[in-house]
C-alpha cells in the first residue's frame, strides 16, 4: 500500500471558545470567572476536590449551566459551599433548578 499523503502535525488548537478561570482567594477559598459549562465545569470539579475548598467568589460568572449545579451539588455533600456575589446569570440558572437553597449565599 503506497503512502502518498503527506502527513502533518495536528494544527495547533485554538483557545477554546468558552474560558473558566480559577484561582485561590485565600485559605479555603476560590475566585471564578468566566463561563461554567460542561466543555469547563472540570476544571471547577478539580479545584473542588479540595475538602478545604468552601468559598467561591463567583462575582465574575458570565455563564452558569447544568453541569455546574451538578458540580456544586456535588461538593457540598461533603462540606458546607458558600457562594460570594453570585453574578445575576448564576443566580437566575440556581434558582430555576431549584438550587439556590441548596448553598450559602454572601452578598
Amino acid at each position: 500500500m503506497s503512502d502518498d499523503v503527506a502527513h502533518e502535525p495536528f494544527p495547533s488548537c485554538s483557545p477554546p471558545l468558552v474560558r473558566l478561570e480559577i484561582e485561590g482567594d485565600g485559605p479555603g477559598g476560590v475566585v471564578l470567572r468566566g463561563e461554567v459549562d460542561a466543555s469547563t465545569s472540570w476544571g471547577l470539579a478539580r479545584a473542588l476536590d479540595d475538602p478545604d475548598i468552601v468559598r467561591l467568589d463567583c462575582s465574575g460568572v458570565t455563564f452558569f449551566g447544568g453541569a455546574g449545579i451538578r458540580v456544586l451539588l456535588e461538593a457540598a455533600r461533603d462540606r458546607r459551599l458558600v457562594l460570594r456575589c453570585p453574578s445575576a446569570a448564576m443566580m437566575r440558572v440556581l434558582t430555576a433548578a431549584g438550587q439556590a437553597g441548596e448553598f450559602a449565599i454572601e452578598h
